[in-house]
């Protein structure tokens, strides 16, 4: 079996976290067709042994001298931290030929060694970065320095792009994005698409539960993630109020890292918070609709494709559920006014037997196209790409 190197920024091992999820999922299908190990940095705590099949390496991460810290404000983080052990030890296994798969942009400053070691390179985006960052600086306080940030961002985010041998998108919106920000992907053919995935097997025992509230789940420290809940405590709560007043149902938040000021926000709007839940699943159980009104981002949101997987009726807004390839009021409803989220949610609220339908379609949607397995020929597709020799070292 070839070798491949998979270089993550922490474990994938437990996968909290969707870039994790997204990771692992990946491992598994690689591991299939390769002998692979991850090289990380350790995180806060031991990671957990990794499946049976992968080898784990976890350097340490060392601190940067003062000096070089202190000019750190000045540059885009994907450029920041570098580390000469990750570099010592990519150069003791390189080979010719060997496939370096780099997951997220932010590792993606160990490319242009990688390349000189004689690595073919996928890079795997995750999100585009510039993207984000462009669309936080515009409604930042202080966004001239974060548009200097977001332009840094993009200028290394194209020439990496440049230099990998192939580049994975999460969806065709953000291969489209990569596309005009490194034109040579679409020339040189070196853009795929490899969608999110999730075990959609785990959450079949929640399928036969009706549920009982409204549900929002995400990292509450995520700047897009805070702006969904102040618009649905602003716009929408109220609506659904005055509508059903003490006949609406109980609504619960769950993530990690709430803020002080936003656990402040959901409680004063009555709302229940769970902080740093060690498992959404309990969560899902009880939910009658899942709902996602995020009004920015990037990326593909595994808590649709979750809540999808676990047969609960989804509302979302269009950026919300931007670059899923779902079916409007088949799938999932979509609305982007204040007026029709809220006219949505109380659709299904007072009808179960279309719950259960919008739900029992999802989760048949989410088995045959974003089940983890489904990534086999599309993983094949970027292998065969970057030419790893039949049984090659």
């Amino acid at each position: 079996m070839p070798k491949l190197i998979f270089l993550t920024s922490e474990s994938p091992f437990p996968p909290s976290g969707g870039g994790k999820i997204r990771d692992l999922n990946l491992l598994k299908v690689l591991s299939e067709r390769a002998e692979v190990e991850v090289l990380c940095f350790r995180g806060a705590r031991a990671p957990d042994p990794p499946p049976e099949g992968l080898k784990l390496t976890a350097l340490p991460r060392r601190k940067a001298p003062l000096w070089k810290r202190s000019i750190y404000p000045l540059r885009p983080y994907i450029v920041n931290g570098y580390s000469p052990e990750m570099e010592r030890a990519l150069s003791e296994r390189a080979a010719p030929g060997r496939v370096l798969w780099i997951s997220r942009l932010a590792m993606a400053q160990y490319l242009p060694a990688a390349k000189v070691l004689g690595y073919r390179v996928v890079l795997d985006e995750h999100n585009v970065e510039s993207n984000l960052l462009y669309a936080s600086a515009l409604s930042s306080p202080r966004r001239y320095p974060a548009l200097l940030h977001a332009f840094q961002c993009g200028y290394h985010e194209s020439r990496f792009c440049g230099q990998a041998d192939a580049v994975v998108a999460t969806s065709d919106i953000d291969a489209s994005r990569l596309g005009k920000l490194a034109p040579s992907l679409r020339s040189e053919s070196k853009l795929h698409v490899v969608p999110n995935t999730i075990d959609a097997d785990s959450f079949e025992p929640l399928r036969s539960q009706p549920g009982s509230t409204l549900f929002f789940s995400g990292t509450l420290s995520y700047g897009p993630n805070i702006e969904a809940l102040h618009w649905f405590c602003e716009e929408i709560l109220p609506r659904l109020r005055r509508a059903r007043g003490n006949r609406l149902p109980r609504v619960v938040v769950a993530g990690a890292d709430p803020s002080a000021e936003t656990r402040q926000l959901l409680e004063r709007a009555g709302i229940e918070v769970h902080a740093n839940p060690p498992s959404i699943l309990p969560f899902l159980s009880e939910a009658a609709v899942v709902m996602v009104p995020l009004k920015s981002g990037s990326g593909t949101r595994f808590k649709i494709l979750e809540a999808m997987a676990a047969g609960k009726a989804v509302v979302s807004t269009g950026k919300g559920a931007e670059g899923l390839v779902l079916s409007p009021t088949y799938d999932i409803w979509i609305a982007d006014a204040a007026d029709r989220f809220t006219s949505a949610i109380l659709h299904l609220i007072d009808d179960p037997q279309l719950r259960a339908d919008m739900g029992a379609r999802a989760a048949e949607t989410i088995r045959r196209r974003y089940d983890w397995r489904s990534l086999r020929p599309l993983v094949a597709s970027v292998l065969e790409s970057v030419s790893v020799p039949a049984g090659g070292g």
